[in-house]
Parts: C-alpha cells; structure tokens; sequence
C-alpha cells in the first residue's frame, strides 16, 4: 500500500481538500475492516477496496481512530481477536492514513446537528463532516439508520454503497 502524506486537517483547510474528497466514513465501516465483523462485512469491503484502489478519498473526524482503537482493543476483550493481533491491527488502522479533521471546530456544528436530528453526539461529528464537504456519508451504523430515518439527504447507508 502506498504511503499518503498528510492526514490530520483543519477546516480551513477543506477548500483545498475537496478537489479530492468524495466519501465521509464513519467507524462503523472502518471497524469492519479491521475486526471483519458482520453485519455488513462485505459492504465494507467495497469501501475499503474502492479507497486502496484511489477510486474514492475518505475523510473522518480526528476521533475516528480513537474509536476504531478502541473498538479493536474491545474485540481482544470479547475474544474475536488474539491479544498478540491488536498493535498489528492499529498499526494496520494508522497505516491507513485516512486524512481526519480535526474536532474541535466540529464540536459547535455537531452539537447542533446532533440536538436536531437526535443522535448521537458522535454520530454527529461524522455528519458534520458531510455537511461540511456536501460528499455523502457512508455508514454502517443500523440505529444511526433508524434514528436519521431520511432526515440527512448525504446519508449513504452501507447496503447502498455501490
């Protein structure tokens, strides 16, 4: 895999990004391809393999990658992954080198996208990066799916990704 330059982004930064930008993604998807976890595997894939292929560019809020962490090291502890494959799989994640945004001029515009659509604060961090960008946002979160139930036009829920 090929070596990508920056990754972590300011805001301010997006007029020069979106010449590239097409996909949003949540870490719904992402810990998929790490944990290779149904449901919604298979979908994942497809993203992950359109990224790898440069057919689409993802973007993330920063806290992305804690959560993904996190969701890694979760998986050692219900035991759907050897303790020894943890540091490999972050490693993996890091790797990567998804380009993220940083959080904290995220934090007003979630706060506000969250109280309006009534999800998580989160989950809203990762729609604000799609409001921001006007790109889709693909996920593979079923209760963001049921709580949005339409109300974000950017929504591309994973059984929709082409």
């Amino acid at each position: 895999m090929e070596t990508r330059h920056k990754t972590l982004f300011r805001v301010s930064e997006l007029a020069d990004l979106r010449r590239q930008l097409q996909e949003p993604a949540d870490a719904s998807v992402v810990v998929r391809w790490h944990l290779r976890n149904p449901p919604y595997l298979e979908h994942s894939l497809r993203v992950l393999d359109d990224f790898d292929a440069t057919r689409i560019t993802l973007l993330a809020p920063s806290n992305m990658l804690v959560e993904v962490s996190g969701a890694i090291h979760h998986g050692m502890l219900t035991k759907l992954i050897a303790p020894n494959q943890v540091e490999a799989r972050i490693q993996d994640l890091l790797d990567l080198a998804i380009p993220t945004l940083q959080i904290d001029d995220l934090l007003l515009p979630a706060h506000r996208l969250s109280r309006r659509l009534g999800c998580s604060f989160y989950d809203s961090l990762y729609l604000c990066v799609s409001d921001l960008t006007g790109y889709p946002f693909v996920h593979a979160d079923a209760r963001l799916h049921r709580t949005l139930a339409g109300r974000f036009p950017r929504e591309l829920w994973i059984e929709n990704y082409w």
